[in-house]
């Protein structure tokens, strides 16, 4: 998701089967994934270098162990929504 994006909405970033995603990804079949059994540590680092590489170049950032986000009331989420300011609560 762009960084600086407004909306909660998104779409996921392409990856192209360049590099070290060749034969990984495929862009015909975007809802899926592809299991490489018996990758080596090296091969493993290189192919997540090469998806970071592709997602940071299309201006969104790389999050892979966040804390989930507060949960808001029905009327905080349409505020927020709407671009208004919920409060945080617990």
């Amino acid at each position: 998701m762009p960084a600086a994006a407004q909306l909660p909405l998104f779409a996921r970033p392409l990856l192209s089967p360049v590099g070290d995603l060749a034969g990984i990804v495929s862009p015909a079949k975007n809802q899926g994934i592809k299991v490489a059994r018996g990758v080596s540590r090296s091969r493993r680092d290189a192919i997540w270098r090469e998806v970071k590489r592709q997602v940071v170049e299309q201006g969104c950032m790389v999050g892979y162990d966040l804390s989930p986000p507060p949960l808001f009331s029905e009327a905080q989420a349409r505020t927020a929504a709407s671009g208004g300011i919920a409060p945080l609560e617990p």
